[in-house]
């Protein structure tokens, strides 16, 4: 993250255990959000939905694909609940609550998809994998 860009979150809410919105990438449920709060007047960047620029490093920004929000950085959360930078790399740390099996840790990659709603930590489907 550059020192002008917004990181945050939303988790699933009322749609977090259904399947059909967890993984979308044309809505920001689930999803962690990446945006330039200025204005793209002032930054000559690629504009959002509001006043605000979307940095064209976001994965999805410049996809060329109209069903994707460019906000999106990473998604697949239920609840990405807190937000942590480390000062010295800019590695993008996100804790994440589990439904009720595993509260997670994530490091989060730019268009990292962390699979909520088909995995919670190591359950899938629940099953535990080996």
């Amino acid at each position: 993250m550059s020192g002008s860009d917004l990181g945050f979150s939303n988790g699933g809410g009322p749609n977090s255990q259904n399947p059909g919105q967890t993984q979308r990438l044309d809505s920001v449920v689930t999803a962690i959000l990446r945006v330039d709060p200025r204005s793209p007047s002032e930054t000559n960047g690629v504009k959002g939905l509001g006043d605000y620029t979307i940095p064209e490093i976001n994965p999805f920004a410049s996809d060329g694909d109209p069903n994707t929000l460019g906000e999106i950085y990473a998604y697949g959360f239920r609840n990405a609940h807190r937000l942590s930078w480390d000062l010295t790399d800019g590695t993008m740390f996100a804790t994440d609550i589990g439904m009720s099996n595993i509260e997670e840790v994530n490091i989060v990659h730019a268009g990292g998809n962390y699979g909520w709603m088909p995995r919670e930590g190591y359950w899938e489907n629940g099953k535990t994998r080996p």
